[in-house]
């Protein structure tokens, strides 16, 4: 039931995180673009070298293993030295504007649409001890009703027909209100010696934990973060930013590197190292996956905003999601009892 209505649960689901918890402008501001470009800039520093000496040596084989060693060098941490502020200022780009480089919606429905059993593994993980509820109290009060019309067949007699019936009510009746005691009553009532309170309240902290290590771990993880960013399109950026700096380089360095870079093939040179360095961009998720999980704390931000709401926010926030499915579950909990009644029924004409 609830993976054939998984499209309009993961919009719910997007809407009540975006709306109410989660900003996406304020997950960005917690990146500090110069402490991931200094994550990565090893990696792109290792790039360019690289590049320019599988460039020189395939170009020019004889005249770089003429060169003396500390020339060779020399111009290798030159290359290296072209990338420092290139790939920090795509991450600044990016984390200013993270709302419209990672569409959020977009991520959060297609997890959902990608695999129909995550919904239902939300459901077991938020609503576990709520489902088991429903259950109990529909065999508990299906079972006592179920003797009551016994003991009414045995002693005055009743029409078959009313097995069915009495058990599609009762089955019906007891799902609709155990689903109902869920939720409410909203704020605690005092009967007698019990304080009354829906199961879901009376659990909000746990629920918020569970939902916020859902999301945390299956829906925004930061692997899936990372696979959400355009990263050809960054990849682009970063290789024209250090085509940029490397000819800015070119152009300060001294007459006779010049001349040599013009001879190497300059131009072409250029754009091979600077598309070596864009290329690699694909390739550096895994370094930059722990530092969004502390920087974004994602999980922890979740949980604290949840426990926060007031009972009705806390309602208001997530029953829309498990709205849209009750009535389902009443209309079983009837068919089931109706099916008992009538089962019933047979057994009892049949002795």
């Amino acid at each position: 039931m609830i993976p054939a209505q998984a499209e309009v649960m993961a919009h719910g689901c997007a809407d009540l995180l975006l709306e109410r918890l989660v900003d996406p402008a304020e997950l960005g501001a917690r990146l500090d673009a110069g402490e991931a470009a200094r994550l990565l800039e090893p990696a792109f520093q290792d790039a360019a070298a690289d590049a320019l000496e599988r460039a020189l040596a395939r170009r020019h084989p004889r005249m770089w293993r003429a060169l003396p060693s500390a020339v060779r060098l020399r111009l290798l941490e030159r290359a290296r030295a072209a990338v420092p502020g290139q790939v920090e200022g795509v991450l600044r780009e990016v984390a200013r504007d993270l709302t419209t480089t990672l569409d959020l919606r977009r991520l959060i429905v297609e997890a959902f649409r990608a695999d129909r059993a995550l919904l239902g593994e939300l459901f077991r993980r938020c609503g576990a001890a709520e489902f088991r509820f429903v259950i109990l109290t529909g065999l508990v009060c299906g079972f006592l009703l179920g003797l009551l019309q016994l003991l009414a067949w045995v002693t005055v007699g009743q029409p078959a027909w009313l097995f069915p019936l009495v058990g599609a009510l009762t089955g019906g009746a007891t799902n609709w209100l155990a689903l109902w005691l869920v939720f409410a009553p909203v704020e605690a009532v005092q009967l007698g010696p019990w304080r009354v309170r829906g199961l879901f309240l009376e659990r909000q902290a746990e629920v918020s934990a569970a939902y916020a290590a859902f999301f945390a771990e299956r829906v925004l993880s930061a692997p899936r973060l990372i696979a959400a960013l355009p990263l050809d399109e960054l990849g682009a950026e970063v290789e024209a930013r250090s085509a940029r700096q490397l000819e800015r380089w070119g152009r300060g360095a001294s007459p006779a590197l010049r001349l040599a870079l013009r001879a190497w093939g300059g131009e072409a040179l250029r754009g091979e190292v600077s598309a070596s360095i864009g290329a690699i961009v694909p390739e550096l998720p895994p370094l930059l996956e722990p530092y969004l999980e502390e920087r974004l704390e994602l999980e922890r931000t979740l949980r604290e905003r949840l426990e926060a709401l007031s009972p009705r926010e806390f309602v208001s926030v997530l029953r829309p999601v498990f709205q849209a499915e009750e009535w389902k579950l009443t209309a079983i909990g009837a068919a089931l009892g109706a099916a008992a009644g009538g089962l019933q029924a047979t057994l009892l004409l049949l002795a």
